[in-house]
């Protein structure tokens, strides 16, 4: 099994701008995914898929490789993540490059390890699902304490709730996709055009592997867990 590693970073993020190369305790965000992926035991190339030259440039320079600058219509807000990944995996097949499955890493989920990676990989591989999600435990925003606003003062519960309270351990365990690991059959992709497929096994991490970095709050909150960690190293 041929296992292709993606990584898809745009250079027009908003909640963080610049974010990918944007330094993360001393290292650009994008290289914390860089370093553990090719660390891989299963990945046979990893590819940075980004419309930006300075993200191309950087992510060269730490060993991935750059084959194409993605066009731009493929790096907007509003565009699918599925056709950026489809427009690698078929530039590579162009080249005569041929992959079983293809493996995405995204770069805002900086604190997956290499054994995240493989883990999800030998899963994928032994299981003859379509496709692995690494998935977390949600924690204390468990669905049974949502709630939606259905108007300005009304709120009602997102899943029926009884009225007189809940209790925590006698709920069931919901997981989170966290963003970190996506391992698909290439067919899945490219023949079913699904990044799931319908058989979906999940990976479990841990939660301190988890931070997903959307806005600069959660840059805020990973950053401070890093140089917590490292104090604690030294």
């Amino acid at each position: 099994m041929r296992i292709l590693g993606l990584i898809n970073a745009r250079g027009g993020s908003k909640g963080v701008p610049r974010k990918n190369i944007k330094l993360l305790c001393g290292k650009p965000l994008i290289e914390w995914t860089i370093n553990e992926a090719l660390e891989s035991k299963f990945i046979d190339k990893l590819i940075v898929s980004t419309e930006d030259q300075e993200i191309a440039n950087i992510s060269k320079g730490l060993g991935a490789e750059i084959p194409f600058l993605r066009p731009k219509i493929l790096a907007t807000d509003n565009s699918l993540q599925i056709e950026a990944i489809k427009h690698a995996v078929n530039f590579v097949e162009a080249k005569g490059e041929f992959y079983d499955i293809i493996v995405i890493l995204q770069p805002t989920t900086p604190l997956r390890k290499t054994e995240d990676i493989d883990g999800s990989l030998e899963l994928l591989l032994n299981s003859g699902a379509d496709s692995v999600i690494s998935v977390c435990d949600v924690g204390g925003k468990h669905p049974s304490t949502l709630y939606l606003e259905e108007s300005s003062k009304k709120i009602s519960p997102y899943i029926y709730s009884n009225k007189q309270g809940v209790i925590r351990q006698q709920f069931k365990e919901v997981l989170w996709r966290n963003g970190a690991v996506y391992a698909m059959k290439r067919d899945v992709l490219i023949k079913m055009n699904s990044l799931y497929g319908e058989n979906i096994v999940g990976y479990k991490m841990s939660e301190k592997n988890s931070f997903n970095i959307d806005t600069l709050f959660d840059w805020d909150l990973t950053e401070a867990y890093l140089k917590y960690i490292q104090s604690e190293i030294t």
